[in-house]
């Protein structure tokens, strides 16, 4: 019996340790489980937080982009404006100064190509003026130059040509083309004299 007990004692003892092992490593995963679960939950905050700052930065840069492109648009607007107020003037000031006086001017710019064009031989378009007026400014402005053809536009092939008033000319081997015309005068004058005819138009300060 004494030794029935002992053994029943020893068991006792065998599975009192084995809980406490147990017991110990369950508390071990747990402790585990909650330290992994407290760096995953940091871990995803600081993702969160990361995440929320990269949104943050593009919105606040959008916001400056677009603030940005707020004035550039005015800006543009505002040449647009400026561009169409300029051109009517002048096409006004070329409308109201005669025939003569655009003639004279016309002449100006074909003196420019007299260099150019010498003794060749050249074809001659021209619309809004008779043929006569426009004998007489070739010979004035180009006189070494050998006529070839002298032929009207019509109207559409005026549009076309962008010639409204005044000529162009090609010589007879092709190499070169030129132009007279109103509309050729005006862009001259509105690539080298645009800030001063806008200031002049729109008062100082104007963008030009």
């Amino acid at each position: 019996m004494e030794e029935l007990r002992s053994t029943e004692v020893l068991e006792r003892d065998i599975y009192a340790e084995a809980r406490k092992r147990a017991d110990h490593i369950l508390s071990c995963a747990r402790a585990d489980c909650a330290q992994l679960e407290a760096h995953a939950s940091a871990r995803v905050q600081d993702i969160t937080r990361a995440v929320e700052q990269l949104f943050a930065q593009r919105i606040a840069a959008y916001e400056r982009n677009a603030q940005a492109v707020i004035p550039l648009e005015r800006i543009r607007q505002t040449i647009r404006a400026v561009d169409a107020r300029v051109q009517r003037a002048l096409a006004s000031y070329f409308e109201k100064i005669g025939e003569e006086k655009r003639l004279r001017v016309l002449a100006r710019l074909l003196e420019r190509y007299a260099p150019l064009i010498g003794e060749q031989k050249i074809t001659v378009r021209f619309f809004g003026y008779c043929e006569s007026r426009v004998r007489d400014l070739l010979n004035q402005a180009l006189p070494r130059a050998v006529l070839r053809s002298l032929t009207p536009f019509d109207k559409a092939e005026a549009w076309r040509a962008q010639c409204s008033d005044g000529l162009t000319i090609e010589t007879e081997d092709g190499t070169l083309q030129c132009r007279s015309t109103i509309e050729e005068i005006c862009a001259q004058l509105l690539s080298e004299k645009r800030q001063e005819l806008a200031c002049a138009l729109c008062g100082n300060g104007v963008v030009a």
